[in-house]
């Protein structure tokens, strides 16, 4: 998996959190904690309640540096999750 030169990495990273192994998925959260719009904070709650336990741990606290970061998180329920 590439990003294209000048091409936006948002849709990449996204969908290598989304359906990466435990590896790709810690390594686009970097990048897509800063980015942090509607689709991006869904990934990550999809990726808190998920499955992996490193990835639920890392989701949790980049979704908590998001709101420390002064953005609005939504409820769960908005994401159909909790």
């Amino acid at each position: 998996m590439g990003i294209p030169r000048g091409g936006p990495a948002t849709e990449v990273l996204l969908s290598a959190f989304k359906q990466g192994d435990t590896e790709e998925r810690l390594a686009a959260l970097p990048y897509l904690k800063r980015i942090a719009d509607d689709g991006i904070i869904g990934a990550l709650y999809n990726g808190m309640y998920g499955e992996d336990p490193e990835v639920r741990e890392s989701s949790f606290y980049a979704l908590e540096e998001v709101a420390a970061n002064g953005t609005k998180i939504p409820h769960p329920n908005q994401f159909g999750l909790g």
